[in-house]
Parts: C-alpha cells; sequence; structure tokens
C-alpha cells in the first residue's frame, strides 16, 4: 500500500521516568507489618474505593458494580467464583475486506435483546468501573498519575461529543475534568481532538467507530488521569488513513494506542517504519477472534496486547485471572520475531508471535463506557471489552511510569515489568507458564500473581500446606482459606509473612475433610486464589490406655483410649488368664497366686485398630492352707490379693 512521509525525530523518551513522575515501576513492595491487620485492609482488590485524590473522591464508586461497600469475608474461591457480568457478547465492528481496519471492541449485548427491543439510553453504569480496574492490578489512585505524558488515541471516522462523553464518563467517576481556562494538571487535564493531519475538519460520524472512540478516551484518562489526550481521527478506516493518523500521532504523543487491526497482507513488513519512531512507544490490539494474528499488532515494532478474563468471590476479591477465550493470538505469517521476543520461547520457529502480555478484554468482565451516540438503538452507558479495552488500559499505565515501551523492554531479564503470569483458560492456544500465545508474559500487575503447587497433608499434628510463590509482583503475606466443601473456604485460618511458603494448620482436627486455598497479598493489594488443595481426614490410628483398680482377687480396667479420629467403636480385652472382654470397663476376678498380662486393642469406627495397651496383674495368697499346683483354682483357707 501506499506509504505516506514520516516527519524527523525531534525528542526521545528515556525508559524510566525522572524522579518524582508518577510510580517507579521497579519499586520495591513495602514488607507486611502487622500481617493480619495488613491482610484484611489489602483484601479488597475488586470492591470499589475511592480512586481519585481530587476534591470528589467521595464519589469515584458511583456507577461500580462491584462497589460492595467494606471488605467481606464471605468469600467463595476460584472453584464458585463467576464473571460479573452474564449475557452474549458482540463485536461492534464487521470484519473488514482487504486494506480496512476494524475496531476491536466487543459489547455484551443487554439481555439477549435484538437491537430494536434494547431500551434505547442507558442511565446507569453497567460495567465495572476505574476503581475495580485499578484494584485488581494495583494501578495507582493518584489524581495525578501520568502527568507530563501524552497519550494519543488513533482511530477512525469523527465523535462529534467526545469531549461531552468524557465529561460524563469523568464526573461520574470521580475523574479531573478537561482543562479550561488558568487550570492545570492535576485538578484537570488536557484533551485535543484532531484529524489524521492535526487539522479541524473532523471526519463524519460512524456509530461503531464511535463507541469505539469513546471507550479508548475515557480509559485512558481512567488509568492516567492527569496525561494529556490527543485524539486523531482519521477519515475512514482504511489503512492508509490510519496511517497517516499514526504518521501525526507519533509526531506528537509519547504514547500511542491503536485499538484497531487488520488481516495480516503480503506487504505489511513495509509498513512497520510507521511504528519505529525513537522514543514513542506503540501498541496494538492482538484481536477479538481467537487464535487469530491482526496487524499492526504482528508488527515486531509494536507492543501487541491480548485479552483475560477476571472473575470474583461473592465478596467482592479477585478470585482467578484467565486467558478469554476471544482473544487473539499466534504465530505471523509475514513478520520475524524480534531478537529480544526470540529469547522468550514462544513456539512460533522465530517468526512474530502475538500478544506480548494481555489484560481484562472479556466484555463479561467488562469496563463501564458512556457514549451518547446510538450505536444499535441504544446510548448512554455500555459494559464493553475487547482486546482494545486492555490495549488503551496497558498504554496509559505505561504513561503512568513513564517507561518507553518497547520489545527489549517487555522481554528484558530481570523484568522490568511485573507480570502476573497467567496459567489458566485458551483462546485457542493454552494458557501456560511463562510465555504464551494467549496472553503473552502475562498481565501488567502491581498485584501479586496466582501462587502455584497448593498441596496440603494431614497428620498427626494437623494439615500441612505447601506452596511455590508466584512470579512477578513480590509477595509481603498470603492469607490461608479452609473450608469443609469444595469452593467454600470460609474461615480465614491466618495469614502468613513471605517468604514462607508452607503453614502447619494445627486447628484442622477431626474426622473432616478440609479443603484450602491461599491468597497471596502486598501494599497494592491482593493477587487470585491458588487452585484449591484437599486434606483428607489424616490416617493416624486411636492409642489405647486403661486405668487398673484391685480388690482382693477382683481388678476393674477402665478404658482411657483416645482417637483423633473422634469415635471408638469396639474394646477388646485379655486378662492374661483367659477372660476376655469387649466393654469400655473390663473386670477379671483372679483365682491363684502367679502373675499375668492385661491387654487392651481398641478400633475406632474408621476401621483403624490400636497397638494393644499392657499391664500386669500379681496375686499372692495369705493364710493357712496348702494348694494344688497350678493357677487354676486352689485348696485350704488361704485368701488371694491381686494388684
Amino acid at each position: 500500500m501506499m506509504s505516506v512521509p514520516k516527519p524527523s525525530l525531534t525528542r526521545a523518551r528515556t525508559a524510566i521516568s525522572q524522579p518524582g513522575r508518577g510510580r517507579r515501576l521497579l519499586a520495591r513492595m513495602p514488607a507486611v507489618s502487622g500481617a493480619r491487620t495488613v491482610a484484611i485492609a489489602l483484601a479488597i482488590a475488586a470492591v470499589a474505593i475511592a480512586a481519585s485524590s481530587v476534591a470528589a473522591a467521595t464519589a469515584t464508586s458511583a456507577g461500580d458494580l462491584l462497589a460492595a461497600g467494606a471488605y467481606s469475608s464471605a468469600l467463595y474461591g476460584p472453584r464458585g467464583a463467576q464473571l460479573p457480568f452474564a449475557g452474549p457478547q458482540q463485536a461492534v465492528c464487521a470484519t473488514p475486506g482487504s486494506g480496512v481496519a476494524q475496531c476491536l471492541i466487543h459489547v455484551l449485548a443487554p439481555g439477549d435483546a435484538a437491537p430494536a427491543a434494547r431500551p434505547g439510553t442507558i442511565t446507569t453504569p453497567t460495567g465495572l468501573g476505574p476503581s475495580t480496574i485499578k484494584n485488581v492490578y494495583g494501578y495507582t489512585t493518584s489524581a495525578g498519575a501520568g502527568a507530563g505524558e501524552t497519550i494519543a488515541i488513533v482511530d477512525a471516522y469523527g465523535d462529534p461529543d467526545a469531549a461531552a462523553d468524557l465529561s460524563t464518563f469523568s464526573a461520574q467517576y470521580g475523574l479531573p475534568p478537561e482543562c479550561t481556562g488558568p487550570a492545570t494538571p492535576p485538578s484537570c487535564f488536557g484533551f485535543s481532538v484532531v484529524n489524521q493531519t492535526g487539522g479541524t475538519s473532523l471526519p463524519a460520524t460512524n456509530s461503531s467507530w464511535d463507541l469505539e472512540i469513546s471507550l479508548d478516551i475515557e480509559w485512558a484518562h481512567a488509568i492516567a488521569p492527569a496525561a494529556t489526550i490527543l485524539l486523531v481521527e482519521a477519515s475512514s478506516s482504511s489503512l492508509s488513513s490510519l496511517l497517516a493518523a499514526e504518521q501525526y500521532a507519533g509526531a506528537h504523543a509519547n504514547y500511542v494506542s491503536n485499538s484497531w487491526g487488520s488481516s495480516e497482507f503480503s506487504t505489511e513488513t513495509t509498513d512497520d517504519s510507521y511504528f519505529t519512531r525513537p522514543g514513542v512507544s506503540y501498541f496494538a490490539a492482538a484481536g477479538d477472534t481467537a487464535s487469530s494474528v491482526l496487524w499492526p499488532s504482528a508488527s515486531p515494532d509494536v507492543t501487541s496486547v491480548g485479552g483475560t478474563s477476571l472473575a470474583f468471590t461473592a465478596g467482592g476479591s479477585l478470585a482467578a485471572e484467565t486467558a478469554w477465550s476471544g482473544g487473539g493470538g499466534g504465530c505471523s505469517r509475514y513478520e520475524t520475531a524480534s531478537p529480544s521476543q526470540s529469547s522468550a520461547g514462544t513456539s512460533c520457529a522465530g517468526e512474530r508471535a502475538t500478544p506480548d502480555l494481555a489484560l481484562d478484554a472479556d466484555p463479561n468482565s467488562g469496563v463501564s463506557v458512556y457514549d451518547s451516540v446510538a450505536y444499535e438503538n441504544q446510548s448512554g452507558w455500555w459494559t464493553v471489552g475487547g482486546t482494545s479495552a486492555s490495549t488503551v488500559m496497558i498504554a496509559a499505565d505505561a504513561a503512568v511510569v513513564a517507561a518507553a515501551v518497547n520489545a527489549p523492554f517487555v522481554y528484558a531479564v530481570p523484568a522490568n515489568i511485573p507480570f502476573r503470569d497467567i496459567t489458566a483458560g485458551s483462546n485457542g492456544h493454552p494458557a501456560l507458564t511463562g510465555y504464551d500465545l494467549a496472553t503473552g508474559l502475562g498481565s501488567w500487575s502491581y498485584t501479586p500473581g496466582q501462587p502455584a503447587g497448593l498441596t496440603a497433608t494431614s497428620g498427626a499434628g494437623g494439615v500441612t500446606l505447601a506452596w511455590s510463590a508466584p512470579t512477578g509482583a513480590a509477595v509481603s503475606a498470603y492469607n490461608i482459606w479452609r473450608g469443609t466443601a469444595s469452593g467454600k473456604e470460609t474461615v480465614e485460618v491466618t495469614t502468613v509473612p513471605a517468604p514462607a511458603s508452607s503453614y502447619v494448620d494445627t486447628s484442622a482436627t477431626g474426622s473432616g475433610t478440609y479443603y484450602y486455598e491461599i491468597q497471596p497479598v502486598n501494599s497494592n493489594g491482593v493477587g487470585p486464589f491458588s487452585a484449591q488443595a484437599v486434606a483428607a481426614p489424616p490416617s493416624v490410628p486411636p492409642v489405647a490406655s486403661f486405668t487398673k483398680t484391685c480388690s482382693q482377687a477382683t481388678c476393674t480396667f477402665t478404658s482411657t483410649s483416645t482417637d483423633a479420629q473422634g469415635t471408638i467403636g469396639a474394646y477388646a480385652w485379655n486378662g492374661g488368664n483367659g477372660v476376655l472382654g469387649s466393654a469400655s470397663t473390663f473386670s477379671d476376678t483372679y483365682s491363684a497366686p502367679g502373675s499375668d498380662t492385661v491387654s487392651l486393642t481398641v478400633t475406632n469406627t474408621a476401621g483403624q485398630a490400636s497397638v494393644a495397651a499392657t499391664a500386669p496383674v500379681t496375686c499372692t495368697s495369705s493364710g493357712s492352707g496348702s494348694g494344688f499346683g497350678g493357677r487354676g483354682g486352689g485348696r485350704g483357707r488361704s485368701s488371694l490379693a491381686c494388684s
């Protein structure tokens, strides 16, 4: 396709921000102090809390469907957790023809309703709000996040209500408004809209791309509220128009987000040059068709962003993050992997692999977006997803930490990004430990990853738990959860400070089966629960014991046996003289002097038998008379005393 000349570079970016600007990407996590207090305070990863320090911060959770109030300990683990929103997903933009791109936004269609039956204008947010997403990933809630950075959004067609819709979204969630008059960030933010060459004559409206634009500008602002947002509107969805817009965006922004893509084409490598301006970080959506590869996501000069799904507990805490089944990803037909990616072991035999990383993109765990331009007879609030959403959020967080994000940065060893490795789910390619074609290296998260390999082993002293620490963000502590039914780990046993990777639950006694999950914690929040581990009753036999009381020739024996499993069901006595017993108390009358050994074996209701307990009985005679040999009886007037 035709190339558009690109202006010369006028600036370059450093990999990490200057001191004092935003969150430090590689900041060390502070240690837990008072582990249980910290765990309770931090275990609100998906419960909405105020997201901004501006004056309107007390209203930031309004409209957030997971704004469940205070942290609830009535948790249900990953096996019982649910995606937040039910319903069918729908692609907003149709699959394009050659030389044309599609927007990569999916909506959660309201209740299966056909477009003609949709409810018109939705006046209340219906998806996840900024505070929930920030809690899930540990993103900063500072109103000044992103100050000094410019995020360019490249989309097709025009959105006449872009500024007004962004203002509605900002007011709903307590985000800074657009700067007017003498106001400056962080009390406000800069926003401007231009056409593909930087002019003010804006293109015609397209309702599908209009909804895409609303998603992109609103969530760039949600994650980086003080960053300047530059919306560059291409005249159409043709690649030539979008690349002209890309050229302008790269010349006027530090970060460029592209929520669009086309099928790969044989000459695409000649157009990769649009994404090579030094010091500019380019991001592109991996696509919303499972196992597919799109361009420019396939360009090795672009950071390709895939999708995940978020599941939450009944108490609003993050339960699990898995690969989104609809996310794009695979091996390019025409692009070669960068040297940095080649070292990651992508299974693409030297071809470019997508995505590089991922974030929430499933409409069933979708985010709220406001758009006043009707799409298929609905306007107002939508629940949306697609790799459009994950892409713009990743681009915005990169702006917050002022990182120049490219392949060497993404694939650096040791890691620059605290990846939460996603090891469950599939988009046709399974999520695996390390790099995979579903989620890349994982999600960009400052909260911990999922602990691996949890085991639970019963023993006489309780249940021993062992696990492996997750990769990615540092862990300060682990919350230990226990239940007596699968997926119902509702008892918080304790909090174990890191770097411990084992714990003995001495309170787990008796005959029951116990179910465990552990939840990692750090100063930024909580991570997903581990997989569930099950501890069967410990295989510990009962312990036989008894007391002895003798009066003359009769001795009485009383069992004092114990059983960790709960109940002793059978007794087997042997008086040593041929007399047997089967009750908890046993009496034997001896008839001749001598020594015998009394024994007791007990069996519990689980069928486990004890080792025999024994005690001696010694009988002596006193008085006159002569006896017959042997202990079976005697003759004379002597008496017998046993002890």
